[in-house]
C-alpha cells in the first residue's frame, strides 16, 4: 500500500507504473529466501607422555547446507512469465592440529632452558553446489521447479582443497634474560 493506493489487481497481478514493479507487490511475490543449517564443533585431547613431553591434538569442523530459492510471480515486470531459481550449497571445512612440545630445564648447561614445538596441520574444504532456473510458470503461487515449462540454466559444481603443513619452533633461554628463538 503506497500512500493508500492498491498494489495488485483483483486477480493478484502487479499494479504500478508501466515498466516497474510495485515495491509492495515485489515484497510479496518476487523474493529470495535462504535456509541455512550449520554445525560448528571443536575438540581437543592432550596427553603428557613424560614430565617434559606433551602431545596435543585439536580438531575442528564447520559444515553447513544453504538452500536458496528466488521466485518471481507471474506478471512481474522483470520476469512476466514467472521465475523460480533454486541453489543448494553444501560446505564442510575440517582443521586438525598435532602439537608436540618438549621442555627441558638446565639443557646442556646450568640455567639454560629449551622448548621445542613441532607441529602438523591439515585443512580441507569441500564445496558442492547444484542449481536450476526455470521460467514460464504454469500455475500462479506454486513455486516448485515442476511448475516451470522452460529451464534455461542448471548446473553442478564440486571442489576439494586440502592443505598440509609442518612447522617447528625452538626457544632457548639463558638465566631468563638472554633469549634465542
Amino acid at each position: 500500500d503506497l500512500q493508500g493506493q492498491p498494489y495488485q489487481t483483483a486477480t493478484g497481478g502487479n499494479l504500478y507504473f508501466p515498466g516497474q514493479d510495485n515495491p509492495t507487490w515485489n515484497l510479496l511475490n518476487a523474493n529470495t529466501t535462504s535456509n541455512v543449517t550449520r554445525f560448528i564443533n571443536v575438540a581437543s585431547i592432550n596427553y603428557e607422555v613424560l614430565p617434559w613431553l606433551n602431545i596435543t591434538y585439536r580438531a575442528g569442523l564447520d559444515t553447513y547446507t544453504d538452500r536458496r530459492k528466488q521466485i518471481a510471480a507471474l506478471g512481474s515486470v522483470r520476469n512476466p512469465s514467472g521465475l523460480i531459481f533454486q541453489d543448494n550449497v553444501q560446505y564442510a571445512e575440517f582443521t586438525g592440529d598435532l602439537l608436540i612440545t618438549a621442555k627441558k630445564e638446565n639443557f646442556f648447561l646450568d640455567k639454560l632452558n629449551a622448548t621445542l614445538l613441532v607441529g602438523q596441520q591439515v585443512n580441507q574444504r569441500r564445496r558442492n553446489q547444484q542449481y536450476v532456473k526455470g521460467v514460464s510458470l504454469s500455475l500462479p503461487g506454486f513455486y516448485n521447479t515442476s511448475n516451470a515449462a522452460n529451464f534455461n540454466g542448471s548446473g553442478e559444481f564440486s571442489s576439494v582443497r586440502r592443505l598440509l603443513g609442518y612447522y617447528a619452533d625452538l626457544s632457548l633461554a639463558y638465566n631468563n634474560y638472554l633469549f634465542l628463538e
